[in-house]
């Protein structure tokens, strides 16, 4: 369908009304027009959203073999998407092969309302225009649009969907094609992590994809540093249009909370997976066959030493043995596993992993402000107080007060409140009941 300027009758409103229409288009390409259709399409406030906005920024994919039952169906649809959008009740009065027009309201009833669209094949060429609009509105919107909502147009939305989809994410064949891009860039940006790509190739000559891991050294590093020593395996499904297992390795952090350490995604759960990826692991963590870690669950042949679920040392002191905290993992990474493509997923994933740290801004003196995502507690070390009110409440600083103690390099022991102190402990039972005689005196 070709998009022609509309021309307006003699009024107030005069032809200068929608004139500048395609001067921000001038000199774009094909391509351009789709680019900028969807990610207009894709605008999270469309308040003031027009008949002529919706049809300029629509998705063009028509060529001059078009028909003139598929041009004008074109615009029926485009008129369609924009009464649903803005909840208008229209209705087409004239439909035939010679012109559309659109007005509001239902066809046995009488109307108010002003809008008008009348639609037209032009004379110089066959290519429908729209010759007049009046877009006023002076009703009220409509949530019942059954005359408007057929199958037909729903099919339609359907496809423009999945080709916007395709069109923005790259095709699925594309983005496999581009692990090796995104495993060598986050080498680069993080060097001394380990991202290990594996493929099958089959007997057609082509490659395809097998498992992929990744173990940022930062999170690795953190783990055998302060973490406890105990670790749970887990799998989850992909259920997008790929799919897969997500296998995860997740860790306790001293303050007995999820602290994932690494991830490979892999065609099926089996043990030659889960093998390939616990060697890797256990070079990662720098683990000695397992000696001194604690599992939920276990693989002999690479971690003979390692204790399961069922016993653990008391050495490990984590009281919890539940699988809990792995399917917390699982339904934070959900939206991710289920309407992500691959990279777009882990990417999702590792976003996480930095969201989860909170960042310190300096105010004055010793007040500082932690924050993390729209999340933000002012810290003030001096009084020893967040406004969370946690540290006042337990005496102890957590973390945002000790995200604020790390800002300054010190250690949090020097904020703890007195009361926990040795001295303080000594000093309440420094005084005791004297004893008395007995009967015999």
């Amino acid at each position: 369908m070709t998009l022609h300027h509309p021309v307006f009758p003699s009024s107030d409103r005069g032809v200068t009304a929608f004139s500048p229409l395609l001067e921000p288009f001038s000199g774009l390409n094909e391509m351009d027009f789709e680019l900028h259709g969807i990610y207009m399409d894709h605008e999270p406030n469309l308040e003031n959203f027009s008949l002529v906005d919706e049809v300029r920024t629509q998705v063009y994919r028509g060529n001059d073999c078009q028909s003139d039952e598929e041009e004008q169906e074109q615009l029926k649809f485009y008129i369609q998407k924009y009464a649903v959008h803005n909840e208008y009740q229209l209705y087409f009065k004239k439909c035939d092969s010679n012109r559309i027009v659109a007005r509001y309201g239902k066809r046995n009833e009488d109307n108010s309302c002003p809008f008008r669209l009348y639609a037209s094949w032009m004379f110089n060429e066959r290519s429908i225009q729209i010759k007049s609009l009046e877009d006023t509105h002076v009703c009220g919107m409509k949530f019942k649009l059954g005359s408007m909502v057929t199958p037909e147009w729903i099919g339609q939305c359907r496809r423009e969907r999945k080709w916007a989809k395709e069109l923005i994410k790259g095709k699925l064949t594309e983005r496999y094609a581009r692990i090796w891009d995104y495993a060598q860039e986050l080498l680069r940006s993080n060097p001394g992590s380990t991202c290990k790509v594996s493929v099958t190739v089959n007997p057609d000559g082509k490659n395809y994809f097998h498992r992929f891991y990744i173990g940022f050294k930062a999170i690795c590093e953190g783990w055998k540093r302060r973490c406890r020593r105990v670790i749970g395996l887990d799998e989850c499904f992909l259920k997008g249009l790929v799919k897969g297992e997500l296998l995860t390795v997740i860790g306790r952090d001293v303050n007995n909370h999820v602290y994932p350490i690494a991830w490979v995604v892999v065609d099926v759960e089996n043990k030659p997976n889960w093998t390939w990826f616990l060697k890797l692991l256990g070079d990662d963590l720098e683990v000695d066959g397992g000696r001194g870690l604690g599992l939920l669950e276990f693989v002999k042949d690479i971690l003979p030493h390692v204790e399961h679920r069922a016993f653990f040392s008391s050495v490990y002191a984590c009281e919890a043995i539940e699988n809990g905290i792995l399917e917390c993992f699982n339904s934070i990474i959900l939206e991710a596993r289920k309407k992500k493509p691959l990279i777009a997923m882990l990417e999702e994933i590792r976003i996480y992993i930095i969201d989860r740290f909170w960042f310190v801004i300096h105010s004055q003196g010793h007040v500082f402000e932690a924050r993390r995502g729209y999340d933000s507690y002012m810290v003030d070390l001096d009084v020893m107080t967040c406004s969370c009110r946690l540290w006042d409440l337990f005496g102890i600083p957590r973390v945002h007060a000790k995200a604020a103690v790390n800002f300054i390099h010190q250690t949090p022991d020097g904020y703890i409140k007195a009361y926990f102190s040795k001295d303080k402990f000594k000093q309440c039972y420094s005084t005791n009941i004297k004893p008395v005689n007995g009967n015999s005196l």
